[in-house]
């Protein structure tokens, strides 16, 4: 039987933002928020600040996993150029899905850059209220006009549209928003 991880991340170097403001390492495999909140990002013994391409490569073939998606979001800080270089140092192990954030100035042409000169086949919108967009964006409907050019572009690149909406009871879970999108 095959093994596909659908939901793997690699940081070079840690450098997410969301709600309590940036998240930078500390050591250790920890990182602290902005507002002093720190967090455990790394197990033990996989990285200080970093988890790298190397070091998932080693922990999915220990496992037995023979493909795994390498998806982005801002709790961890864009990665685009890193997680295409580490899927192209590992072309048969991995996949890479690119990401921006939909209400920057340029996104609609770094959505462009990504899919059409760089070759990402996958955009990943980590929509989430808790460690996505809407954690540090007023709340926004995922199916609105933000959203609207970039998912029109995915289509008709024959790209995939990975959406990560949050828990229920936050409100980026927006189920409904997503069927109307498909």
């Amino acid at each position: 039987m095959k093994l596909i991880d659908a939901h793997t991340h690699v940081f070079e170097q840690l450098c997410g933002f969301g709600p309590r403001g940036e998240l930078r390492p500390i050591g250790g495999g920890k990182a602290r928020w902005a507002n002093g909140d720190e967090i455990e990002m790394i197990p033990p013994g996989l990285g200080e600040r970093s988890f790298t391409a190397d070091t998932l490569a080693a922990l999915l073939r220990e496992n037995h996993v023979e493909r795994a998606v390498l998806l982005q979001g801002s709790f961890y800080g864009f990665q685009n150029e890193y997680v295409l270089e580490s899927a192209r140092r590992y072309p048969d192990l991995f996949v890479p899905a690119a990401t921006c954030d939909p209400f920057c100035k340029e996104a609609e042409y770094l959505l462009h850059r990504f899919i059409h000169e760089k070759g990402f086949r996958i955009v990943k919108f980590e929509t989430s209220s808790g460690g996505g967009l809407m954690g540090y964006h007023d709340d926004f409907r995922i199916d609105g006009d933000v959203f609207r050019e970039s998912f029109e572009m995915i289509a008709e690149a024959g790209a995939t549209l990975v959406l990560d909406i949050g828990s229920p009871g936050m409100p980026s879970f927006q189920p409904e928003a997503v069927a109307k999108i498909a």
